[in-house]
This record gives C-alpha cells, structure tokens and sequence, in this order.
C-alpha cells in the first residue's frame, strides 16, 4: 500500500520507518502533587515471540503465520519426575502413571466408579507414552513448552542397583496423595497394555510433527482428515492382542485423544517437525520396527510434495514419451524441488540470497516453498494433461510402463484434483496416449503425429 506523505513524515525520525515510530500523542495532565500509579509488566509469552510484520506494506517473504496452538486442558499438562534423567524415564513408570492420576484427580469428593477407571486409564496412557518419549527423544525441560509444564509432585532418587525410590512433594494430608502412595497393582490385562502404548508412543512426536506440517493440526477426529490417517495407520500395526482392543473400545474416540493428540501436546512443535523431516529418525523407527510411522517420513510442506509429485509424474510419463519424438522437460522443478529438499527447516533468514533459477531469489525456506507453489500452480494445466496420458496408460495396460512409473501416482491427491479442474487438459492427455498407441501399432509408417514437446517452467 502506499503510504500517505503526513505517515511517511510522522516515520521520518526512524530508520525502520512506521513499524519503529513509537506513537506520541498528547494526554491528559496530572493534577498538581499527583503521583503517576505504577503499573506492572506482565510477559505474555505466546504473544511476546512472535514476529511482527506488515501486511500492510510487507512482502510474503516477511511473514510468519501466526498459528497459536490452543493449550490443552491444565489437568492434562506435563507433570516430570524431578531427579529422573531421560535414560531412568523407562524404570519410572510406576510414579508417571502415579503423578497422572493425581494430576487429573477433580477437585472434592471422590469421582464415581465409572469416571474414576476412565481417569485410570488416562493415566496409564499419558503416563506410559510420556516415558517413553522422554526416553526416545530424550526430553528436557526446553523440549516441553512452558505453558504446559506442570510442577513435579514426586521427585525420585536411585539406589545402587538403580532401584527407584519415590518422595512425594505434596503435604501427606493433602487432597488426593493417597493415590501418590498406594500400589498401582496392574492387571495382567493392564500390563498388556502398557505393551501396546509404550510402542504406540513411539511414533507420537514425529507423527504429529508431520500432522502439523502437513495438516496444520496434532490430530483430529476427522476420519477425512491425514492427521487421522497418518495415526490410523499405526493403529493397524500396533493396536493388537484382545486385552488392549477390549481396553481401548469403551471409550475409544476420547483414549485416541488421549494418546495420539494430548500425551505429545506439550513438547515443543520446533522438536516434532525436526523428528519429522529427519532421515535419521525414520531410519531409527524402522529399526525399532515401526514401518507405520517411518514411511511417512521425512515429512514435505504440501507444496513440495506436490512439486515433487509433478516431478515424478513428469519423469514416468517422459520415459513413454520420448519414444515416440516427445520431450517432457522437467529440469526447472526437479532443480527447484532439490534446493528446497536441501534447505534447512528454519524461520531464520539465509546469510544472503539463494537463486532458483529464472531469475528468482529468495531469503528464507518459507520463500522457496512459496516458490514451488506458483511452480506448481504454473504448470497444473500441463500436468493435467501428463496425468491423463498416464491415467489412460495404467487403463488400458501396463505393457508400457517402464520401471520409472508407478501407480502410487494416480491416487496422489494433488494429481487427482488436476482432473476435475482441467477436464479438457486431462482429457487431451488421454488422447495422447491413445495417439501413441495408435503410433506405435503402426511404427513401420511414418507416425501422422509427433508427441509435442512440454517444458514445466520456472
């Protein structure tokens, strides 16, 4: 927007301009003696980190969304065990479970038989799947976000032979610390579970992760939704044995919140989507055989996996095409896709700007994806038409694939919407396949049609 002369001269004192211009009006005086009344800073921390920036007069490269996670319940929060390292988290499970059901204890009389082994249960997830996560992602206090941590109500100490020994932190007489000190005594059922949850929470961090970058959310009930799917699809490996399924089926939707969206709510997003897009992280999962998870991983923004979509719709349609005297020139996507694939995950801006080739430059990851979204957008009328070639190759046979094709592309979701948007793109490459059936039935005459030649632009 352009800025009005009496704007540009109120910001002329400042080398920032009119985002650095502190206001200056005029206020009411004090009576005469009057003390001015003190008034005090309190931090808001969800407010105080984020970045301010202009929409006004700013650029898309200055902006990061303002996406504020909504805090989860306070009786849900983090609770640690003081004097336990990441490496004990695993023979401490008994005070997690403990500190949880102390923790989510309401206020007053004692809660009704149903609702107390519904709270139960609670407890044994959160305090199951937040020990294995300590211990697999090696959580410290900077890995949990502060607003919520909860303050410890058992601290622990080791003897010897690493044999826990628990102290409560809450008055003996205190509400609720009985259940500080009495036995868990686990079932056998009970003990089959923790089985089930303590795999299961092997995947929470980097899975919601991918959630949050790929979907925008932990996860949701939503069976439509991939931050569902992504997790469904570790239920299927994981969620065995008749203890665990007749554990889980009372109360099924609010224990699937329980375990895959609030036991991972408190640790920090910066960790999940770094767990998420590591190569290494998802070669450990597989190690620990958790293929549910790993192959999923290393989560892409979904303009990079559409661009790279593009990018292996392009090269499995080219192998065909060439045959016959076409040429599918993919180079600018496939340069772009492996500058991105290779950048950083960071908000923090280059030390200096990295080309992209047809001129453009950018500052920042978050400008280069922006970057592949116009790629993408550029090029769907041309995609379009390579998806009905495709689509019309799988159709009417697999003779002419080649190994570079598959079919994991026709199902893609960023293809498949390229058909309903651009019938008549997607129609004319299906008219070209059938051409260069036709081309080829006849490859002893001279073909009566040259596949034409298509360039994915930068």
């Amino acid at each position: 927007m352009a800025t009005t002369t009496a704007r540009a001269a109120a910001a002329a004192g400042s080398s920032q301009g009119a985002m650095a211009t502190p206001w200056q009006t005029e206020a009411a005086p004090l009576a005469a003696g009057a003390t001015p009344a003190t008034v005090s800073y309190e931090r808001v921390g969800v407010m105080v980190n984020l970045k301010p920036y202009s929409l006004r007069n700013g650029t898309p490269d200055d902006i990061e969304p303002y996406l504020l996670t909504a805090a989860i319940p306070a009786r849900y929060h983090w609770v640690p065990i003081n004097g336990a390292a990441p490496q004990d988290a695993l023979r401490c499970v008994d005070g997690y479970i403990k500190s949880y059901l102390y923790k989510l204890q309401p206020a007053g009389a004692a809660p009704a038989a149903e609702v107390a082994a519904r709270l139960r249960k609670e407890a044994i997830a959160l305090g199951i799947c937040r020990a294995v996560m300590s211990a697999n992602f090696e959580l410290l206090p900077a890995d949990i976000n502060p607003q919520e941590l909860a303050a410890p109500v058992l601290s622990v100490e080791f003897n010897g032979e690493g044999i826990p020994a628990y102290t409560a932190l809450v008055a003996a007489n205190s509400e609720h610390a009985a259940l500080l000190t009495a036995n868990l005594n686990l079932t056998a059922d009970e003990l089959e579970v923790v089985k089930v949850l303590a795999r299961s929470a092997q995947a929470i961090i980097p899975v919601q992760g991918l959630n949050i970058i790929t979907d925008g959310h932990h996860y949701l009930s939503d069976k439509a939704k991939q931050s569902y799917k992504s997790f469904l699809a570790v239920e299927r490996q994981v969620w065995m044995g008749d203890a665990f399924k007749a554990w889980v089926a009372a109360d099924e939707n609010d224990m699937r919140d329980v375990i895959w969206h609030k036991a991972g709510h408190p640790v920090a997003v910066a960790l999940k989507e770094s767990a998420a897009t590591s190569s290494e992280v998802k070669a450990n999962l597989e190690a620990a055989k958790m293929g549910s998870a790993a192959a999923r991983l290393p989560a892409l923004e979904s303009d990079l996996r559409a661009a790279d979509t593009y990018l292996k719709l392009a090269q499995a349609v080219d192998a065909v095409w060439s045959t016959m005297g076409g040429r599918v020139d993919y180079e600018c996507i496939r340069f772009r896709v492996a500058m991105v694939r290779a950048l950083p995950r960071t908000n923090e801006e280059f030390a200096a700007p990295m080309t992209m080739g047809e001129g453009v430059s950018v500052t920042s990851r978050a400008a280069a994806v922006n970057v592949l979204k116009s790629t993408v957008m550029k090029n769907s009328a041309k995609a379009a038409v390579l998806y009905g070639f495709y689509c019309t190759m799988l159709e009417m046979g697999t003779t002419d694939m080649t190994a570079a094709a598959s079919d994991t592309l026709r199902s893609a979701h960023s293809l498949k919407k390229l058909r309903a948007n651009d019938l008549a793109s997607y129609t004319l490459g299906s008219e070209l396949y059938r051409d260069y059936r036709a081309m080829r039935a006849a490859a002893r005459r001279a073909a009566e049609r040259q596949m034409p030649s298509i360039v994915l632009e930068g």
